[in-house]
């Protein structure tokens, strides 16, 4: 529940600033919009490059907390295995046999 409340929190932000950023590049002369629209466009992609950072750093850690608390055989979990296998060692993309319909998630143990 406390989730739902949070995203619909943060939906409802972003929907406030968006029509307060309409509004204000409204009552503008065309010339001062479009240099506020640029510095905006500038502050949204810093914006977004921090939460696409975060976000990384996230998953990257609950992916290690996983691996450190189930290690299969290789010393790995079968979580990271898999993404390590489907990423970087699927023999169907690395052979560009595109047409074949199965993917191997077995890990291998070549290195």
């Amino acid at each position: 529940m406390r989730t739902k409340l949070s995203v619909w929190l943060a939906l409802s932000l972003c929907l406030a600033v968006s029509m307060a950023a309409v509004v204000f590049l409204a009552l503008q002369s065309l010339d001062k919009a479009d240099k506020w629209a640029s510095i905006g466009s500038f502050a949204a992609a810093l914006v977004t490059m921090c939460g696409s950072v975060v976000m990384f750093t996230v998953r990257r850690n609950a992916a290690v907390s996983d691996a450190s608390s189930a290690p299969a055989a290789g010393g790995r979990s079968q979580r990271v295995s898999r993404m390590l296998n489907i990423v970087f060692r699927n023999r169907v993309v690395i052979n560009g046999n595109h047409n074949k319909t199965q993917i191997d998630l077995r890990s291998r143990s070549d290195g």
